[in-house]
């Protein structure tokens, strides 16, 4: 039976992981719009992410089953799926050399 503590240290470790892992389409749209990432890099890079979203959702589970470790990491694939979707949306448009610059 767990003390206090640890369910408590378990409850801010759930929430710090998932609360950081929803910041992921806001930080790809920010790179983005800076222009250090694209909506190519990141399709190209899907094999990377999803071996890391599976490393880190073994992490942060607490057992050891698969099926835990499936759940928490289907909805950052997802996440990921998602920070695609609008990094290819609010990609910067470079204007062509005889197009006036519109601010």
């Amino acid at each position: 039976m767990p003390d206090v503590a640890q369910y408590i240290g378990m409850v801010v470790t759930f929430l710090v992981a998932f609360g950081l892992s929803f910041e992921l389409p806001i930080l790809a749209v920010l790179l983005t719009r800076i222009g250090l990432i694209n909506h190519h890099l990141l399709r190209r890079g899907w094999r990377v992410a999803l071996v890391g979203i599976l490393i880190l959702a073994a992490l942060i589970t607490p057992t050891p089953d698969p099926g835990t470790m499936l759940l928490v990491a289907g909805p950052l694939y997802v996440l990921y799926e998602l920070s695609i979707v609008l990094s290819r949306i609010f990609q910067v448009k470079v204007p062509d050399d005889d197009e006036p610059v519109r601010l």
